[in-house]
């Protein structure tokens, strides 16, 4: 995808979309400003996906505060 990364930090979590070259730090979520890109990254995540027992989607399995928690923004379109 480019320069784009999508993250999503667990089941049910919203979809965060960020544009590596001009924010390599990922402190500005893209995803609402960029909706085609965010619903192609996001077709592809689910298309990725495949159900397995060996490694289950928990629902509370979200990545915990850190890495920058609290400083992400989301910019408008």
């Amino acid at each position: 995808m480019g320069d784009w990364k999508a993250v999503r930090n667990g089941p049910g979590a919203p979809l965060e979309l960020y544009d590596l070259k001009t924010d390599p730090g990922e402190q500005r979520d893209r995803a609402n400003a960029q909706p085609d890109v965010a619903a192609k990254t996001e077709a592809l995540m689910k298309a990725a996906r495949v159900d397995d027992p060996a490694w289950p989607i928990k629902a509370d399995a979200g990545r915990k505060a850190g890495r920058g928690a609290g400083k992400k923004s989301q910019e408008e379109p």
